[in-house]
């Protein structure tokens, strides 16, 4: 198990996250920009990436924008993923199961310590 105290934190800065959501934006104009489907960080960390997918990419109309699911280690963290509206799934991704929630997009930052146990986790999701 993985002790928060041995973890990284890097926080994703939006220009990055803007160009990390690109590809997978459907829509020409900014009123109609939407990412559809369920969004995954699994190291969200204060959500510097969900918050800028909630926030930009929810397009117009009644469509009510991406589902978004975290996974992160540090309570405060926690906490404020909550209170973006993030449904945590789990405190350890690397514990995570494939099989335990549908997930069509995993968009992360992961801790450079895990980094690569991170990657091939995902991968496998």
């Amino acid at each position: 198990m993985m002790r928060a105290d041995t973890l990284q934190s890097y926080p994703t800065p939006e220009p990055l996250v803007l160009k990390l959501v690109a590809p997978y934006v459907k829509g020409e104009h900014a009123w109609n920009q939407r990412i559809h489907g369920v969004v995954l960080d699994p190291s969200a960390g204060f959500g510097g990436i969900l918050s800028v997918v909630k926030n930009k990419y929810t397009g117009g109309g009644n469509y009510a924008g991406p589902v978004l699911l975290g996974i992160e280690v540090e309570v405060k963290a926690q906490m404020v993923l909550a209170g973006l509206g993030v449904k945590l799934l789990a405190y350890d991704f690397l514990r995570y199961g494939a099989l335990e929630q549908h997930v069509d997009y995993i968009l992360m930052n992961p801790p450079f310590r895990y980094g690569a146990e991170h990657l091939l986790h995902a991968w496998e999701i």
